[in-house]
């Protein structure tokens, strides 16, 4: 059984910090919708969210495939 790997606050910290935050979704120059903390699954026009949905958005959502797929290959 492979260890859970988690993101630490720095490692968090330095996510939003590159993202950014967006309360309101906005249409990217590819088509795709972009919300909160750099969130596109389910992302669509009119969407809102608070700085404290997006961030668990972030950390129980995206980050989530993430750090599976890296435990899988550590």
């Amino acid at each position: 059984m492979a260890l859970r790997m988690r993101t630490s606050e720095a490692g968090l910290e330095l996510i939003k910090s590159f993202e950014g935050f967006r309360s309101r979704a906005t249409r990217m120059p590819n088509g795709k919708w972009i919300i909160g903390y750099g969130h596109t699954d389910g992302a669509r026009k009119g969407l809102t969210v608070t700085p404290e949905d997006a961030d668990l958005l972030l950390r129980h959502h995206d980050l989530r495939k993430v750090e599976a797929l890296i435990a899988d290959r550590v």
